[in-house]
């Protein structure tokens, strides 16, 4: 298996900001992630998908 990192991408879209980042080999199964922007939390709901907008 490759040692990739998170592979974190930005894009501003019309209605914000589209966040994508990569779900490492080890941690497909059961993976929960929460995104912050300057220490605030953005999700209500931990998420369960590698992408958030």
């Amino acid at each position: 298996m490759e040692n990739l990192n998170r592979g974190l991408v930005a894009v501003q879209v019309p209605n914000g900001v589209f966040v994508s980042w990569r779900i490492m080999g080890q941690e497909w199964n059961n993976t929960q992630y929460n995104l912050y922007r300057n220490g605030v939390k953005l999700n209500a709901e931990p998420l369960s998908v590698s992408n958030f907008l």
